[in-house]
């Protein structure tokens, strides 16, 4: 996340994009756009998968997941909520299949594929046409 100071008041900002890494773009608000298809994800399922995006396609252990989460959940029940995550986005694209296991290290990483859809791409321009109003938001 990119600060910056406001040339007026000097106030810190943020800038307020989706991250996005491929055919994924997330919100801060809890949306997450596949393919240009809204996907509905619960609260600890969100997590995972922003934190999967983040990584950019390096591998995050059970245990380093199961840290961003809560400090107190065991690894079987992150492997629940990757699960869960996939049956709900293989609900929008149904060869889903960028929640990737990395077998004997016990980890995931996020597969990067191409955008397919061309309204997830109007849907970017278009943000991208407006940076300068819509980027940012003041942290007071």
């Amino acid at each position: 996340m990119n600060f910056h100071n406001c040339p007026n008041c000097g106030y810190q900002l943020r800038q307020s994009g989706p991250l996005t890494y491929g055919n994924v773009a997330l919100y801060e608000d809890g949306l997450i756009y596949l393919n240009g298809e809204s996907v509905e994800l619960a609260r600890t399922q969100y997590e995972v998968v922003q934190a999967l995006v983040r990584a950019k396609g390096r591998g995050l252990t059970l245990e380093s997941l199961a840290s961003l989460i809560d400090d107190e959940i065991e690894e079987v029940t992150v492997r629940q909520y990757v699960r869960r995550a996939r049956l709900s986005l293989s609900e929008v694209d149904h060869n889903f299949d960028q929640i990737e296991a990395l077998c004997g290290f016990g980890a995931y990483r996020w597969k990067h594929r191409p955008i397919t859809s061309t309204r997830f791409r109007q849907r970017r321009s278009r943000y991208r046409s407006h940076d300068h109003v819509t980027i940012l938001q003041t942290e007071h």
